[in-house]
């Protein structure tokens, strides 16, 4: 909900009502993660930081900046993953064949977090809109459909 350029996010997530409470008209910079809610909501383009090496972390000679570590991105193989139980496979192969199928672009996860975070809605609530406007893409994940 839109108020003097500042988004309130009525009862978010703290780290939220914190970066946004610091927006003002014509800010150019906005540290964020991905996916989140903001890219769904904004126009942007994300900083290239160099490419993750263990070394970055706890090394300041791999630095630019000789005084500081962590100057590197992120590892890009990922965070969001779904985790089962190792038995799925013989038990629930259907269900595993689906999970297996299931591909959430970064949109896909922003578009549902800003549903929830910045919309107000329930998970459940969101969950129906993703669905209902991504029909094709899901049903593509179920066996037997493509």
């Amino acid at each position: 909900m839109p108020r003097s350029g500042i988004m309130d996010l009525m009862g978010g997530d703290i780290a939220y009502r914190n970066v946004v409470s610091c927006l003002r008209p014509g800010t150019d910079v906005l540290f964020n993660w991905t996916p989140n809610f903001i890219e769904a909501l904004y126009e942007g383009k994300f900083i290239e930081f160099p490419e993750f090496e263990w070394a970055c972390r706890d090394d300041p000679a791999w630095e630019m900046n000789k005084e500081f570590t962590h100057g590197c991105g992120i590892p890009r193989a990922g965070y969001l993953t779904i985790g089962v139980w190792e038995g799925m496979s013989d038990m629930w192969p259907v269900a595993m064949a689906v999970l297996k199928s299931i591909n959430f672009t970064n949109l896909d996860v922003a578009i549902m977090a800003k549903l929830f975070d910045a919309d107000g809605m329930e998970p459940v609530d969101a969950a129906d809109v993703w669905l209902a406007d991504n029909e094709g893409r899901w049903r593509s994940w179920l066996p037997g459909t493509t």
